[in-house]
């Protein structure tokens, strides 16, 4: 009997272990895990786990402990009052612009900033949430190398897009080989997860360069040239050679490569015929191509900001504004049926005007901040990594909307957000301005 007792105290014991181990926190984490790995292979994927992980977060507040554990700093609070005031932006962009033609896929995309509140506030009291999504994006890096190589030799496409586009997958190769590369999974004490991360950035930089995105090109150059400034890790006497390297590496690159050199050629060739172009040869898009016709997106979007400057023309208005000012003669009829200007600012002042953007310039501005101030006093890595990809974010912005226009590419960037943030504590910003000033 005492023996049947003792299996069934075993038992019972095993079961809490279980219910422990099975708890929405370790389910969050499994979610960041696999979050990354199939957001430019699977479609979906990101939005379906940005939901997953809405309703767990929904869960895990429903527990009194948990929200006892919640102590956000003022600039924290600042992060969720404008996520929710850009929702708002775009309700009353809608309404000044009569609700005509909204759709309900356009309310579900812009309803992300309101379920990000309570997402963040879960995700940003797990433990180890950073290491867990580096792990992810290791294997991310493999997975990307190997959508690249089906893509190009297997489908026969001329470069690698994924299940979206091309841009898109550059953009996911970029921060995946910048979170890798910049972690420290070199120095992990794992064998097995280093030679891992070694082949992810091996990986991640073929899949950059299979995707022929320029943008992608730019950002990790820009974001390369950056890394001394922004964490000042590098010693001076170092910063030359370092510059010199990447001059070298770029260099190479574009020699041995025919595709990155085909892009960079085209896009220099379209620019100067854009430049030289008269009126009439501007609405051909065979003369300006891609970069040209980009410029009269821009073009657009100024002017429909000009007509319409505090709430926009909300998100289906610049199809038809755009054509009016074609019929007018002042833009090019090359961007004729084309629906946002290929950049989010713009985007975002013709779309909501004035007063949105200045909300997005804020988020923007409040997450530079809350990332700096953390890496500053702490040295967290998640900071340092938010910073770096707060900066990938602004220059994919610059030249493409869909970073804050499409449903998967806004949630992977919303989460990877609520990940890197960490704000610090009053007590520990007072203790370091003390101590650097005496």
């Amino acid at each position: 009997m005492s023996i049947l007792y003792y299996k069934y105290m075993i038992i019972v014991e095993n079961n809490i272990n279980k219910k422990e181990f099975i708890n929405s926190e370790n389910i969050a984490k499994f979610f960041v895990f696999l979050l990354p790995i199939g957001s430019a292979v699977v479609k979906n994927w990101s939005s379906a786990f940005f939901v997953f992980l809405f309703f767990v977060s929904v869960y895990w507040l429903s527990d009194k402990q948990n929200r006892s554990k919640i102590e956000l700093c003022r600039r924290e609070k600042v992060l969720l009052s404008l996520c929710v005031l850009f929702f708002v932006s775009f309700l009353l962009s809608e309404l000044f612009n009569g609700w005509e033609g909204v759709k309900s896929h356009w309310i579900g995309i812009e309803a992300r900033y309101l379920l990000f509140v309570p997402i963040y506030l879960m995700i940003r009291n797990l433990d180890n949430i950073v290491q867990i999504l580096v792990k992810g994006f290791v294997i991310t890096g493999i997975v990307l190398a190997a959508q690249s190589l089906y893509d190009l030799f297997v489908a026969d496409i001329p470069r690698a897009t994924g299940v979206y586009h091309h841009i898109y997958f550059g953009a996911v190769s970029v921060v995946c080989l910048l979170v890798v590369l910049y972690s420290g999974v070199h120095k992990w004490s794992s064998y097995f997860w280093r030679a891992l991360g070694v082949i992810s950035i091996i990986g991640s930089l073929f899949s950059v360069a299979a995707s022929s995105s320029r943008s992608s090109y730019i950002g990790i150059v820009l974001l390369f040239a950056l890394y001394p400034f922004l964490l000042k890790e590098i010693k001076v006497k170092f910063v030359l050679p370092v510059y010199v390297g990447l001059f070298l590496s770029c260099f190479l690159i574009y020699s041995n490569s025919n595709l990155v050199q085909n892009r960079v050629d085209v896009a220099l060739e379209q620019f100067s015929n854009y430049v030289n172009a008269n009126s009439e040869q501007r609405n051909d898009y065979e003369v300006i191509g891609s970069v040209g016709v980009r410029f009269e997106y821009w073009k657009a979007s100024i002017y429909i900001f000009h007509d319409n400057p505090f709430f926009g023309v909300g998100r289906s208005g610049y199809v038809h504004e755009s054509a009016k000012l074609i019929d007018q003669n002042k833009v090019s009829q090359a961007i004729r049926y084309v629906t946002d200007p290929h950049n989010v600012f713009l985007n975002i002042l013709s779309g909501k005007g004035l007063f949105g953007l200045c909300i997005l310039v804020g988020i923007f501005f409040v997450l530079f901040v809350n990332y700096y101030k953390n890496w500053q006093i702490n040295r967290e890595v998640g900071a340092k990594l938010g910073m770096i990809f707060l900066v990938e974010v602004l220059i994919f912005s610059m030249t493409e909307s869909g970073a804050f226009h499409r449903g998967h590419w806004l949630s992977l960037n919303l989460l990877l957000f609520a990940v890197f943030s960490f704000c610090c504590s009053e007590a520990d910003e007072s203790e370091y301005l003390y101590r650097h000033s005496n």
